[in-house]
């Protein structure tokens, strides 16, 4: 077996450094170090909920929430025989904002959570968590499709 985490600098981000996420994998060995397995696409990511899906054939993908500067989305990476990995495709569509959490149901669609309605870094974004409305909803993504499964969720 074969832990994955993965996480991102926010902090370099919001001084305007590139915030760029990893992929780590860690043996399942006390002390053991965690190995950087981060392929070079995306270029921009910055992470947030992952989910690890094994389908009939025994192939194993990373979906990771991504949101980019252009757009947000589902990043499907394939875990390779060496244990790299591949990205696959982005799961995106215009209506998906703030995505934050990730089920991969199979090999090309997720339920993804979205947290607020407005998009992030906006005054409106800020509203919404201060008045507390409940805009949070599970979408479920595919290749460039979303469906709204449940709105009207406090998150």
């Amino acid at each position: 077996g074969m832990a994955y985490t993965v996480g991102g600098d926010r902090r370099a981000l919001r001084a305007g450094g590139p915030g760029r996420a990893k992929i780590w994998t860690f043996p399942p060995i006390v002390g053991a170090a965690p190995v950087d397995v981060t392929p070079s696409s995306p270029e921009i990511f910055r992470s947030f909920g992952m989910d690890i899906h094994r389908d009939a054939d025994g192939v194993v993908r990373l979906f990771i929430v991504n949101r980019a500067d252009a757009y947000h989305g589902v990043e499907v990476f394939r875990v390779e025989s060496d244990r790299t990995l591949t990205h696959e495709q982005t799961l995106t569509a215009p209506n998906l904002i703030n995505p934050n959490d990730v089920v991969a149901i199979d090999t090309t669609r997720a339920y993804v959570t979205l947290d607020k309605e407005a998009p992030s870094g906006g005054l409106h974004e800020i509203l919404e968590g201060i008045l507390e409305r409940p805009t949070g909803r599970v979408a479920i993504v595919a290749a460039d499709t979303t469906k709204i499964a449940a709105s009207g969720l406090f998150m």
